[in-house]
């Protein structure tokens, strides 16, 4: 990095605070001109493919699973907060147990997972469209399996 006044690298970090999640902002000073400036620093996301049914390869993006959530838990009593906390304990199962590469199945398991310890009826919206119900009987043997759990 380098002064954007004298365009020298010897620089000295003052202060450090955290932003937001994996955020960081930063106050810095050159050594050599004692001019001072801000620099954000952000930590790499998560670099994963999610394999389709299809066998077509998608990049993983946050945002396309938070809308997954809040399209599930759409007017339930659930903050976005707690949708983030849990986006970011399938993240950390995905760094946990996977290289590089998710299969989509895998991925809405795991969604599921959550969903049916966070709110049951955001967990059969969602289980409705992953499970793919095209009968009344499908949709009540999973409410059954629900109750029973």
């Amino acid at each position: 990095m380098k002064c954007p006044h004298c365009n020298s690298d010897d620089l000295k970090v003052n202060e450090t605070r955290e932003t937001e999640s994996n955020s960081f902002r930063r106050r810095r000073e050159c050594n050599n001109c004692e001019e001072r400036f801000t620099t954000y620093e952000k930590i790499q996301e998560l670099l994963i493919s999610v394999k389709k049914e299809s066998g077509k390869l998608e990049n993983y993006t946050k945002e396309k699973l938070e809308k997954s959530f809040l399209i599930a838990c759409n007017k339930r009593p659930i903050t976005r907060i707690q949708i983030l906390k849990i986006i970011e304990n399938i993240e950390n199962k995905i760094r946990n147990n996977f290289k590089n590469e998710i299969s989509s199945k895998t991925l809405g398991e795991y969604v599921m997972e959550e969903l049916k310890i966070l709110d049951p009826i955001s967990y059969i919206r969602y289980a409705s469209v992953y499970k793919d119900f095209d009968d009344l009987d499908k949709f009540n043997q999973e409410l059954i399996l629900l109750k029973v759990n």
